[in-house]
C-alpha cells in the first residue's frame, strides 16, 4: 500500500495514497463512506502550558458535556524520540445497528503547542486497525517542536487604561482613530513613527471577528519558516476594552563581518473586534518608549462614527475606499448594513476560457435565481476598460416579499487574470455609485505585449 504525506502548519503524518487530503484538516477515505475512516489533526496553543494529565482531564470534561455517550476505553503514554511528550487515548462511541465508532487520538505536547492526530473508523473495521491505523499514528511528527518548546509566554502588549487621555488621529481608511503619542509622528497613511527607532501600524486584516487565532497561527507559521527570524514569545489576552487578542513576537539577528550583530524586533497583535485588527511594531530593540507606545495603540484605538468611516478594501488590485458603516464579512466580501443595505463581492483568479461565455453563464444564473419574482430592468454592455476586456451588467428585480434588489456586476480580463466585482443593494443609485467607486480604483496587470505597468 502506498502512502502520502499530509502537512499542516505545525504537524505532519503519512496516510494511504488512496485517501483524499483535506487541506488544514487531514485525510478522508472516500472509497466507502459507511466505514467512516479519517485521520484528522488539531493544533492548539495553550496558556498556561499543560502536561498530559492536566490536558486530558480538561478534555475529558469537555467530552462528557458535549458527547456523554463517548467513553475513553484506553490510555497509554508513549515513549517516542520524535515527540517530547505523547499520550495515546482510545475513545468508543456507540452507533446505530449495535456498532461503535473507534477513535485513537495521539496527543503530543511540545511546550505550549498541543497537537493531536485522531484516526477514526468502525470498531470492527479490522483492515483499518490492523493495516493502516498504526502506521498513520506512528508517522506523526511535530516539526514545530524545534522552536515551540522554547517560545515563552510574555507580556507582548503592556496593559493600558480603557479610556486614554491622549488626543487621537482619525484614520478614515480603516475606520479607526489612534492615540497621538508624545515623541511619535503619524503620516497620511496612519503609520506612527518614532524617528528611525520604531514604526507602528494598525489595519484591518480583512477577516471577520473570531478569526484572530487563525491570523496568529498563520503568522507564527510564516515567521517560523522565514530565514533569520525566530519566534520568541506569544500572548493571549484582552485589550482594555475587553476585546480578545493573540500576539506574537519574533527577533531577527543580523550577523556583521565587523562589529556586533544587529537585532530587529517584530511584534504583531491580532484583535477580535468588528473585524480582525492587526497592530504591528517594528524596531531595532525594546525600549520603554516603543513598548509603551505600542500598548497605548493596542488599548487606545477606537472606531470612528459612521459619518467619518471609510473602509479600504484589502484587495491590492481594487484599493477603493468606501464611505460609511462598512465592515469586512469575509475574504473579498464587504457589507454596509445601513439602509438601503449594500454588499460588495470581489474575486480574482487566473484567466481561463472565453470571457463572453463565462459572463453569459453568470448572468443567466442571476436572472433565473429563485429569489427573482419579477425583472424590473436589465442592461448589459461590453468594451475595453484600462486595457482589459470588460463586460458590465445590471439587473433590478423584485422579490416575492416586494423588496427590490439591484445588482451591478463587472467582469474584467487582463493579460493573466480575471477580476470580478459584484454590488448588491436595495437602491439603484447606491449600487451604481458604489460600482463606479470600485472601478475607479481598479488596477490591471499590464496587457499582453506591454512590458510596463499602467
Amino acid at each position: 500500500m502506498g502512502f502520502q504525506r499530509f502537512e499542516s502548519r505545525f504537524c505532519a503524518f503519512e496516510g494511504p495514497a488512496t485517501w483524499r487530503i483535506v487541506p488544514g484538516l487531514g485525510m478522508v477515505d472516500d472509497s466507502n463512506q459507511e466505514l467512516a475512516r479519517s485521520a484528522v489533526v488539531m493544533e492548539n496553543w495553550v496558556d498556561p502550558p499543560q502536561n498530559a494529565p492536566a490536558y486530558l482531564e480538561m478534555q475529558a470534561i469537555t467530552i462528557k458535556e458535549e458527547r456523554p455517550e463517548t467513553e475513553a476505553i484506553d490510555e497509554q503514554g508513549l515513549d517516542s524520540q520524535h515527540l517530547s511528550e505523547a499520550v495515546l487515548v482510545t475513545y468508543r462511541t456507540p452507533v446505530p445497528d449495535d456498532g461503535a465508532l473507534l477513535q485513537k487520538q495521539l496527543v503530543a505536547f511540545e511546550g505550549p503547542l498541543v497537537c493531536t492526530l485522531t484516526v477514526s473508523g468502525l470498531e470492527d473495521d479490522h483492515a483499518l486497525w490492523n493495516e493502516v491505523g498504526n502506521p498513520i499514528l506512528g508517522s506523526f511528527r511535530v516539526p514545530a517542536r524545534e522552536w515551540s518548546a522554547h517560545i515563552r509566554i510574555a507580556d507582548i502588549v503592556q496593559p493600558g487604561p480603557e479610556s486614554s487621555s491622549e488626543t487621537t488621529h482619525d484614520l478614515p481608511g480603516s475606520g479607526l482613530a489612534v492615540p497621538i503619542l508624545e515623541g511619535w509622528d503619524i503620516d497620511a497613511t496612519g503609520v506612527l513613527r518614532r524617528g528611525n527607532e520604531a514604526e507602528i501600524k494598525i489595519f484591518s486584516s480583512g477577516l471577520t471577528a473570531g478569526s484572530a487565532e487563525e491570523c496568529f497561527a498563520k503568522t507564527l507559521h510564516v515567521l517560523s519558516r522565514t530565514n533569520g527570524l525566530k519566534p520568541t514569545s506569544w500572548q493571549r489576552g484582552e485589550t482594555s476594552g475587553g476585546k480578545p487578542f493573540w500576539a506574537v513576537e519574533a527577533v531577527a539577528v543580523r550577523e556583521k563581518t565587523w562589529g556586533p550583530s544587529e537585532q530587529h524586533l517584530r511584534r504583531e497583535v491580532f484583535i477580535d473586534d468588528e473585524s480582525v485588527l492587526t497592530v504591528t511594531l517594528e524596531c531595532p530593540s525594546e525600549s520603554a518608549a516603543t513598548i509603551e507606545g505600542f500598548g497605548k495603540v493596542v488599548n487606545g484605538y477606537r472606531w470612528l462614527g459612521p459619518d467619518k468611516r471609510r473602509l479600504r478594501l484589502a484587495e491590492p488590485w481594487l484599493p477603493a475606499e468606501l464611505a460609511g458603516q462598512w465592515t469586512t464579512a469575509g475574504p473579498g466580501v464587504y457589507v454596509n448594513s445601513d439602509p438601503p443595505g449594500t454588499i460588495v463581492i470581489t474575486q480574482q483568479f487566473p484567466r481561463e476560457g472565453d470571457l463572453a461565455k463565462f459572463v453569459t453563464a453568470q448572468t443567466d444564473a442571476a436572472r433565473s435565481a429563485s429569489e427573482v419574482a419579477e425583472v424590473i430592468s436589465e442592461q448589459s454592455a461590453d468594451g475595453p476598460f484600462r486595457g482589459c476586456e470588460a463586460h458590465r451588467y445590471s439587473l433590478d428585480f423584485s422579490k416575492s416579499d416586494g423588496d427590490t434588489v439591484c445588482l451591478r456586476s463587472c467582469w474584467l480580463d487582463s493579460r493573466s487574470t480575471r477580476s470580478i466585482v459584484h454590488v448588491r443593494s436595495g437602491n439603484a443609485e447606491t449600487a451604481d455609485e458604489c460600482l463606479r467607486t470600485l472601478l475607479d480604483s481598479f488596477k490591471a496587470d499590464p496587457p499582453a505585449g506591454d512590458g510596463g505597468g499602467q
